[in-house]
């Protein structure tokens, strides 16, 4: 049901969708099956078995494009802000009053050991 954008037919074409994608290496042997709905935890499942990490913006911002290409989401433009030396919200958006993130938890050497999308009600104080 998937098809490449007009004038893209000769780029390379990753069809993500449905329920899971899964994941191979170069022989094909199977490494990872990533669901497609909820709070996308099994793409931080993914990173964090392999030992990503996320040091500078540019990171991030490489984790975060491949988030996008992933799901096939065109938010790739939604910024990367560090919240502190373990915590990145990656793709920060709010759209019809709701603010939506994806929180990156990292170790303290900076690998990813979680991610999980947030959508918060900014107007509603957050609870201690």
């Amino acid at each position: 049901m998937e098809r490449p954008a007009p004038g893209k037919e000769k780029q390379a074409l990753g069809l993500g969708g449905g329920e899971y994608t899964l994941i191979c290496d170069p022989d094909g042997e199977l490494v990872a099956e990533i669901y497609h709905y909820g709070n996308y935890d099994s793409y931080g499942d993914f990173l964090a078995a392999k030992k990503i990490s996320i040091r500078s913006p540019q990171d991030a911002k490489l984790v975060w494009e491949g988030f996008c290409d992933l799901y096939q989401k065109h938010w790739k433009d939604n910024p990367a802000i560090k919240v502190s030396e373990t915590v990145w919200h990656l793709g920060d958006n709010t759209i019809d009053g709701v603010h939506y993130y994806y929180e990156f938890v990292l170790d303290s050497s900076q690998l990813v050991t979680s991610a999980r999308l947030h959508a918060d009600d900014p107007k509603r104080p957050k609870s201690k």
